[in-house]
C-alpha cells in the first residue's frame, strides 16, 4: 500500500476505508475524506486510486489547497430544512455534512453576505 499523506486540512492521520464495493481515504481527526471509488468487488482495484486522490494536492500561486472549501463556509451550501450539522449543496445537487470539503465550492465572503 502507498503511504498516506497527512490530512491537508488538519494534519491528522488518514486511513484507508473499504465497504464493498467502494473504498475511500478518511482523516481520523477531522473526518475529511477522498471521493469514494467503486471497484467491482475487488478491493485492490480501488485502493490505489483512492490513495492517489487523497495524496494529490492543489497548489496555485504557491498556496496549497486554495480551491478546497468546507461546506459550511461555501456560498452554495443551504441548511434550510435540514437537520443540525447537515445541509444541501446547490452546486452538486446533493446532501452533505457541514464538515465535508470539496473543490467545487466558492468561499462564502461573510462580510459581503451580511445585509
Amino acid at each position: 500500500m502507498n503511504e498516506l499523506k497527512p490530512c491537508p486540512f488538519c494534519g491528522g492521520k488518514a486511513r484507508w476505508r473499504y465497504r464493498k464495493p467502494v473504498g475511500w481515504v478518511m482523516c481520523k481527526k477531522c473526518g475529511a475524506s477522498s471521493a469514494t471509488v467503486s471497484d467491482n468487488y475487488e478491493e485492490v482495484d480501488c485502493q490505489q486510486e483512492a490513495i492517489a486522490a487523497w495524496n494529490s494536492r492543489v497548489i496555485l500561486d504557491g498556496c496549497e489547497n486554495e480551491l478546497i472549501v468546507r461546506c459550511k463556509d461555501c456560498k452554495h451550501y443551504n441548511t434550510i430544512g435540514c437537520s443540525k450539522g447537515f445541509g444541501w449543496c446547490e452546486n452538486i445537487d446533493r446532501g452533505t455534512s457541514d464538515n465535508f470539503y470539496c473543490a467545487n465550492g466558492k468561499q462564502l465572503n461573510k462580510e459581503s453576505e451580511v445585509k
